[in-house]
């Protein structure tokens, strides 16, 4: 009898250090888990964080290219019209507003072409400073 009272006890004691084990697995693979999950959120707000900086750049970027092919644009056009001998933009009794218009509408579709999300503004603007122009020639 008091061996069978041994053997239960063992067999208790081995059950419960079995579920205790059991226990501490399943804490530890949680705790695993958790880390992970946390270590993935931080990964995540690091790439966001990276894409938000990369986007700001890429848009500084398209502002400064989209002036400065204006500006190339805009210094061609100028030279062409004052170099160019005879031209019949200089006689006309509108020239200056005729270039101004003209300027405009090269700024606004250079810079329409660099920035979709902001293309029918720009453009828009620009089909404003072509009207201008046709109302310089009448």
């Amino acid at each position: 009898m008091a061996s069978l009272k041994k053997q239960a006890g063992r067999q208790g004691s081995g059950e419960a250090k079995q579920q205790k084990e059991q226990g501490e697995q399943a804490l530890e693979i949680a705790r695993k888990e958790q880390q992970a999950r946390e270590e993935a959120e931080k990964r995540a707000e690091q790439e966001a964080l990276l894409r938000r900086e990369t986007e700001r750049k890429v848009h500084m970027y398209a502002w400064v290219a989209s002036f400065t092919l204006s500006l190339i644009l805009i210094v061609i056009f100028e030279l062409f019209i004052s170099l160019l001998p005879g031209a019949w933009f200089m006689q006309h009794r509108g020239k200056y507003g005729l270039q101004i218009a003209i300027d405009t509408l090269f700024l606004f579709t250079t810079t329409g072409f660099f920035h979709p999300h902001l293309r029918n503004l720009l453009w828009g603007a620009g089909a404003l400073a072509l009207l201008s122009t046709v109302l310089q020639l009448l």
